[in-house]
C-alpha cells in the first residue's frame, strides 16, 4: 500500500469516529436524559473530540498525503518512513482524544492540544517536516525544485506556529463585542485556504511545474491581499469597525479566481462532482461569514445554533469537499471509494440538512430568547432534523471507510 492509500485509510477512520460522537451529541439533544449515563463524558467533552477529529483527523491528513506525495523522491526508504509518518500524526490524535475525553483541555476551540497530546502532536509536525526536508534534497536538480523548497520554507513555521498559539501563554485576539475571532483573523484564516486551493494542482499532479507562471497573476493577487491582512494589526478589535467588516467581505473576490483557476485543470471523471461540491458550499460559506458578521446581527446570533450551521459549512461542506477532491484525483477514472455516487449524495443531502436545521433552531433562538431552557416543539424538531442528517453522513462516513479498507491502493 502506498502512503496516500494510507493516509485516505486513516483519514476516513478519523471521519467515522467524528461523525459518531457528533452522533452521540445529536442525540443527546434529542434526549437529554441519556447524558446521565456517560457520566464524565460530558456534551462539552464529545464536542471537543467530534470538533478535533474532524479537523485533524478527516481535514488535515489530505493534504499530509498531498505534501507526502509531492516530496516523494520514489525510494521504499522514503515510503516507510512516510506511512510511519501517518501513523505517528493519527497516534498523537488518538492520545489528544483520550485526553480531551478525560477533561485534559487547553480550552481553546479548535487549540485544545495540552500536555503529553500537545508534545505528540507537535513531534509529528516536527518528524513530517523533517522528511519532507530529505524529499527535497532528494529531489535537488529534478523540474518544480524551487517551488518544493519555497513550500517547505513556508510549511517550517507550522509547529512553532502551533507551539505558540496552543501555549497556555498566549490565546488568540478577539472581537470585544462577540467574543468571536476578529475580522482579520477570518481574512487570515480564508487565505490560507486560497493559498491551498491554488497550489492544489500542482500538488495533485494535474499541472506541470512549468505551468506555475500560470498562477503568478492569482499569487499576486494573494500578496497583497496578505499585506493588506498584516497592515489590519493585531488584538481586539469590534465587527463594528469598517475595516474588519471589509476584511470578511473582501474575500468575496475570490470565489471567481478560484473557480476559473480549478477549471483550467483536466480533472478524473470521480473527481468532477466533489469540484462542483466545493464550487456551492465556498458560495454558501462566504454568503454565511460575510451576512452573519453585520453589525446588529453578529450579536444575536453568535453563540446560537446559526454558528453550528456555519461551522458545518465550513468542515462538512468546504473542507470535505477539497478531501474528496484529493482522495478521487489520486485515485484517478472513477475516484476510488470516494467517487462512489451513493456515499457523496448522502453526504452533501445530509450536511445540507444539518446546516439547514442547525441555522433555523438558532433564529428560533434568537427570535425567542429563554427557548432553549424550556420544551419547545421546533427545536425539538430541528434537533431530530440534525439527528437523521447526522445519521446520513456517519453512514457515508461508514461507507468510505469500508471502500478504502477493500480498495488496497
Amino acid at each position: 500500500m502506498t502512503p496516500l492509500g494510507v493516509a485516505q485509510r486513516h483519514a476516513a477512520l478519523w471521519l467515522v469516529v467524528a461523525c459518531g460522537f457528533g452522533l452521540a451529541m445529536a442525540t443527546l439533544l434529542v434526549a437529554p436524559a441519556l447524558g446521565a449515563a456517560l457520566g464524565p463524558a460530558t456534551f462539552g467533552r464529545l464536542a471537543s473530540v467530534h470538533l478535533d477529529t474532524a479537523l485533524y483527523g478527516w481535514c488535515a491528513l489530505p493534504l499530509v498525503a498531498l505534501l507526502l506525495r509531492a516530496y516523494d523522491p520514489g525510494t521504499k526508504a522514503w515510503s516507510r518512513a512516510a506511512e510511519w509518518i501517518v501513523q505517528l500524526w493519527s497516534g498523537a490524535l488518538l492520545i489528544g482524544t483520550v485526553a480531551w475525553l478525560s477533561g485534559i483541555s487547553s480550552g481553546k476551540v479548535f487549540l485544545e492540544w495540552s500536555g503529553l497530546a500537545r508534545g505528540a502532536f507537535l513531534a509529528a509536525l516536527v518528524a513530517l517536516a523533517g522528511l519532507l526536508a530529505a524529499g527535497a534534497f532528494a529531489l535537488s536538480g529534478r523540474p518544480g525544485h524551487g517551488g518544493r523548497v519555497l513550500l517547505w520554507i513556508g510549511l517550517a513555521a507550522v509547529p512553532g506556529a502551533l507551539a505558540l498559539a496552543t501555549s497556555p501563554a498566549s490565546y488568540p485576539p478577539v472581537n470585544p463585542a462577540t467574543g468571536g475571532p476578529t475580522g482579520a483573523d477570518l481574512l487570515g484564516s480564508s487565505l490560507a485556504v486560497v493559498a491551498i486551493v491554488l497550489v492544489f494542482p500542482f500538488l495533485l499532479g494535474l499541472a506541470e511545474p512549468r505551468r506555475a507562471k500560470e498562477a503568478i497573476g492569482p499569487a499576486v493577487a494573494l500578496a497583497l491581499h496578505l499585506l493588506a491582512f498584516l497592515a489590519m494589526g493585531r488584538g481586539d478589535h469590534g465587527h463594528r469597525e469598517v475595516v474588519q467588516a471589509l476584511a470578511v467581505a473582501s474575500v468575496v473576490v475570490w470565489l471567481p479566481v478560484l473557480a476559473w483557476w480549478l477549471r483550467r485543470f483536466a480533472w478524473p471523471e470521480g473527481a468532477r462532482r466533489w469540484k462542483l461540491a466545493l464550487g456551492v458550499w465556498a458560495i454558501a460559506l462566504v454568503a454565511s461569514g460575510t451576512g452573519s458578521f453585520v453589525p446588529g446581527v453578529l450579536e444575536r446570533v453568535k453563540f446560537t445554533n446559526v454558528l453550528v450551521g456555519h461551522a458545518h459549512l465550513a468542515m462538512a461542506g468546504v473542507a470535505s469537499a477539497l478531501g474528496g477532491l484529493v482522495w478521487t484525483t489520486a485515485a484517478g477514472g472513477g475516484g476510488g471509494p470516494f467517487g462512489a455516487k451513493g456515499p457523496f449524495i448522502g453526504w452533501q443531502v445530509g450536511c445540507a440538512a444539518h446546516v439547514v436545521a442547525a441555522t433555523a433552531a438558532g433564529v428560533r433562538e434568537v427570535l425567542v430568547p429563554g427557548v432553549l431552557f424550556r420544551s419547545d416543539p421546533w427545536i425539538d424538531g430541528f434537533y431530530a432534523a440534525r439527528l437523521a442528517a447526522g445519521a446520513a453522513m456517519a453512514w457515508a462516513a461508514w461507507a468510505w471507510l469500508r471502500g478504502s479498507l477493500e480498495d488496497g491502493a
